[in-house]
């Protein structure tokens, strides 16, 4: 993700959305870097699942 500003542009990868609020007729919204820690739960989870679907087609035959 690229945040342009007045400063300049920030490239910035795995943000989390962790706060929306509305100021009048305007919406703000506060991101923040993931650690790596949640990167890393993120990719484990994704796994798990990719394993628990192919499972699933081995034991029942369900797509």
């Amino acid at each position: 993700m690229t945040i342009e500003g007045p400063d300049g542009a920030q490239e910035h990868e795995n943000m989390k959305l962790v706060q929306i609020c509305k100021v009048g007729t305007k919406y703000w919204f506060i991101l923040a870097d993931k650690t790596a820690d949640e990167v890393a739960k993120e990719a484990m989870e994704a796994k798990m699942n990719e394993m628990e679907q192919a499972m699933k087609v081995l034991l029942t035959g369900e797509v």
